[in-house]
């Protein structure tokens, strides 16, 4: 799973660009504005911190459902 994310005026200071999973700090993705991670099945609360250059601070949060189909095919000849 890829993110990204585009953010105008984030604060220059290490930290201002936070990630979690499941209240989890992703700590290799800080300040990162995209990032890849793989998943298991699953539904995993993400959220992401932002501290901006005037110090005023955005939590956003969203729900992620992984889902697995598998397709079973039988190859029969005639």
């Amino acid at each position: 799973m890829d993110f990204h994310v585009e953010i105008e005026g984030l604060h220059p200071d290490a930290g201002s660009l936070k990630w979690f999973i499941d209240d989890v700090e992703e700590t290799d993705a800080q300040d990162m504005l995209a990032w890849s991670k793989e998943f298991e099945t699953g539904v995993y609360e993400i959220k992401m911190e932002v501290v901006y250059a005037n110090n005023t601070t955005a939590t956003i949060t969203g729900t992620l459902k992984v889902e697995v189909f598998w397709i079973k095919m039988k190859n029969i000849m005639h």
